[in-house]
C-alpha cells in the first residue's frame, strides 16, 4: 500500500503537492483545495521520491522512500 497521509493540523487551501523521481522528474502532481489533511496513492516501484508541498508563499520537501 503506498498511501501517505499529509496533516496540516490546521484548515489550508489551494495546495499543490508535486512527486519528483530522483532525477528532479516530476511523475505525479496533486490539487486540493481545502481540508486539514489530504491521503495521496504512491503507485510507483521502489525508489527515492520527494514530495513538494506548496500552499501559499510556503514550500515543503519531504523525502519518500519506497521499497
Amino acid at each position: 500500500d503506498g498511501a501517505v497521509t499529509i496533516d496540516f493540523q490546521y484548515e489550508v487551501s489551494d495546495i499543490v503537492i508535486e512527486l519528483t523521481d530522483i532525477a528532479g522528474r516530476v511523475v505525479d502532481k496533486y490539487f486540493f483545495t481545502g481540508g486539514e489533511y489530504f491521503t495521496i496513492n504512491i503507485d510507483r516501484g521502489p525508489g527515492l521520491y520527494f514530495m513538494r508541498v506548496a500552499e501559499g508563499g510556503s514550500t515543503s520537501t519531504i523525502k519518500i522512500i519506497r521499497n
